[in-house]
């Protein structure tokens, strides 16, 4: 619906009056009347009862107000969006997986900023199926492209206490990392028992394994700190997974690319 007509509806409601909306407006009161008549056709109902003492709403007149209102209220949200100041070029759109924006949110958003000072940078949490670039764990890139940046992570077997690997932990924390990581657990570790406690993929997990206790498969990166502060302890002779951490491009030959790669790289220190 043209937004026009929404704004003129609203302007005869507030002032009661076809011509002092269409003073409010900067138009003619016949274009007033013409598209309170376009609105009440594709509404399939009179809006108003005109007479010599203004125009009064009818009922479905005063039922449609608040739906006029968020009209309006959604287009200016859409134009406070997508406007841009004329000195910039365009909007990259950044997902970033939540588990990764306490360790590296800031480096991304500082760096991004820096390196392309002629585009309006946003990031967002996952997922975004409009993001131009997307960071976190298991990203792929397009089918002949590179992605921006790769760090090398891995999966591996922690525990509150340190003891070597055995075919079952009764408390082990079953972290889920996904398929690719679930299938080659399956295959090191053919045990059909479930575990007492499973949980999220989340960093907050890290947290509920030294809380309660017991043993789980975390980043590396994750847990570095712990380990050197022995609350952790490396599981000996566990096995290990990759867990690639990767910022790729969504939008093939964007004029940022170069420029946020090199961001990206430096902030997650690949």
């Amino acid at each position: 619906m043209d937004i026009d007509l929404a704004r003129t509806y609203l302007a005869v409601m507030t002032h009661g009056s076809f011509k002092h909306a269409a003073s409010e407006l900067h138009c003619t009161q016949s274009t007033v009347t013409a598209r309170i008549k376009q609105l009440e056709q594709l509404l399939g109902r009179a809006l108003f009862v005109r007479s010599r003492a203004g125009a009064a709403p009818t009922p479905e007149g005063r039922r449609f107000r608040p739906y006029a209102d968020r009209l309006l209220l959604a287009w200016r949200e859409a134009q406070q969006a997508l406007g841009l100041p004329s000195r910039l070029k365009g909007t990259v759109r950044v997902e970033l997986d939540r588990r990764l924006a306490p360790q590296v949110g800031l480096a991304v958003s500082a760096g991004l900023l820096n390196a392309l000072p002629d585009w309006s940078v946003e990031v967002l949490e996952a997922p975004q199926t409009d993001a131009d670039l997307a960071i976190g764990y298991g990203m792929t890139p397009l089918p002949g492209r590179a992605p921006l940046a790769r760090v090398a992570d891995e999966l591996v077997l922690v525990a509150t206490s340190a003891r070597t690997a055995v075919d079952w932990d009764p408390d082990y924390r079953a972290i889920d990392w996904g398929h690719p990581f679930r299938e080659a657990y399956a295959r090191h570790y053919p045990v059909d028992r479930v575990p007492q406690l499973q949980l999220p993929a989340e960093r907050w997990s890290l947290d509920c394994l030294i809380a309660v206790g017991g043993s789980a498969y975390v980043p590396l990166s994750w847990c570095t700190e712990a380990l050197a502060s022995h609350t952790l302890h490396r599981v000996t002779n566990a096995a290990t997974f990759p867990i690639d951490l990767n910022a790729v491009e969504r939008t093939p030959d964007a004029a940022w690319a170069q420029p946020a790669g090199e961001a990206i790289r430096a902030a997650l220190g690949a």
